[in-house]
């Protein structure tokens, strides 16, 4: 974590207490570090954002939660290799859109 320390010690992140996360200073400093990752690995690693989200969540979290899960996960859905799986993430997206429309 001390890489995180310095990007906040450096004003790149700042750090928010109450839900124990990080967010960067500024849109600019977001872009620059995400134009630094391989398309490949945003992938992925947007893969295990939703992955991660989804299974520590309970319905109600996963229900609030609902837009930015299934957005993670279409953005690394290269990465899903069961039927069941790509069933379930069509499943999130139905939900999603249901919920958007309503």
């Amino acid at each position: 974590c001390k890489i995180l320390e310095l990007a906040v010690k450096e004003g790149l992140i700042d750090v928010i207490i109450p839900q124990e996360r990080f967010k960067f200073t500024h849109d600019k400093i977001h872009q620059a570090a995400y134009s630094m990752v391989t398309p490949k690995r945003r992938a992925s690693m947007h893969y295990s954002i939703g992955d991660l989200i989804m299974r520590n969540s309970d319905t109600v979290g996963l229900k609030r939660m609902s837009f930015v899960v299934t957005d993670q996960l279409n953005r690394g859905k290269h990465l899903i290799s069961t039927r069941s799986e790509r069933v379930d993430v069509a499943a999130m997206n139905l939900r999603a859109g249901e919920k958007a429309m309503s």
